[in-house]
């Protein structure tokens, strides 16, 4: 199972979405869609938990750092 990580390349605010999407094989675009209808039904929860996960994330050269 691959590792989830922030992403630096693709990422538009803190590359958590880009990262995720990376380790699950979906298209950037397609994650970015699911959390920005998350957000509309659970603003504050998503927005916790992205903020959460940009906290607590290792970046993707960290991750390769270590590998």
């Amino acid at each position: 199972m691959k590792k989830i990580y922030k992403s630096t390349t693709d990422k538009v605010a803190l590359g958590v979405i880009g990262g995720i999407s990376a380790a699950l094989n979906i298209q950037a675009g397609t994650m970015r869609f699911i959390f920005i209808v998350l957000t509309v039904f659970y603003t504050e929860v998503s927005i916790l938990l992205y903020f959460a996960l940009a906290l607590l994330l290792p970046t993707d050269e960290e991750i390769h750092m270590n590998d």
